[in-house]
């Protein structure tokens, strides 16, 4: 077995596998690239655009989602706090409590209340609407022009995702 060298240490004397991925046994730490191995082991490590990051979501579509959910935090907050502070201040408890506390089985790792897909992709939608609507009242035309794109973005790469969400997300296909 090669050494590894660790994303945070640095390390190229700890390996060892763990759920099919380099791990170094000491910290539990992911390892990206190996050393020493004329086989190219690692590339499977490396995410790529279109990698399934679990059965229904790639890179980029969580990537994209989580750019939108962020827009939607400063845009949506920042509107409504122009109408109230108070309501600045609600808006952003729920654009960031909905999809932290209703998640799917399946979809992520760690859950809080269990919801029924089709809810988590209403409120994913909720989330896509607000990014797209929100940056024309309080950013320049060209902002929210790539806001809009990145929110396309979003639907295009997590497509499946959000089928699989509104199929009520069956653990088994």
């Amino acid at each position: 077995m090669p050494g590894l060298k660790c994303a945070r240490s640095g390390s190229i004397e700890f390996h060892g596998w763990k759920n099919r991925s380099y791990f170094a046994l000491k910290t539990h730490e992911p390892c990206y690239a190996i050393i020493g191995n004329t086989k190219s082991e690692s590339a499977d490590q490396m995410p790529e655009p279109t990698k399934k990051i679990h059965q229904h979501d790639t890179v980029a579509g969580s990537g994209f989602r989580f750019l939108t959910e962020v827009i939607a935090w400063v845009t949506g907050t920042w509107v409504a706090g122009l109408v109230h502070p108070i309501l600045g201040v609600l808006a952003l408890i729920v654009m960031v409590g909905l999809p932290t506390v209703f998640t799917t089985t399946g979809d992520k790792k760690h859950r809080m209340v269990e919801s029924p897909g089709p809810l988590r992709a209403l409120i994913d939608f909720f989330q896509f609407a607000v990014a797209a609507l929100a940056p024309w009242y309080v950013l320049p035309n060209w902002i929210a022009v790539a806001c809009v794109a990145i929110v396309v973005a979003a639907i295009f790469f997590g497509r499946e995702r959000l089928v699989w969400l509104f199929r009520g997300a069956p653990l088994q296909d």
